[in-house]
């Protein structure tokens, strides 16, 4: 599991998310201007997708963002591809 501590200025409003070890339960901390918001959201079954390293840890945009709460794994959904020559 990725442990990192938190960087960047929490006023600014950008959302934190945090997922526990088991991976079945999401937080996400943000500022609002007025104060701070905790949402979390609790998997029944499967696990969210989550970076297995901390390289992988990355900026989210919104459309990342739904897809991760609907538990689609983006992170490995291309891997990069390599070629050689062959002749």
């Amino acid at each position: 599991m990725v442990e990192q501590q938190m960087s960047g200025e929490p006023f600014s409003g950008s959302i934190y998310m945090f997922c526990n070890k088991e991976r079945k339960l999401l937080k996400a901390v943000w500022w609002d201007r007025n104060g701070f918001w905790l949402c979390q959201k609790r998997l029944e079954q499967e696990k969210f997708p989550w970076p297995q390293t901390t390289e992988a840890v990355q900026k989210l945009s919104s459309e990342q963002l739904l897809i991760l709460l609907d538990g689609i794994d983006f992170f490995r959904a291309h891997k990069t591809l390599y070629y050689k020559k062959v002749s």
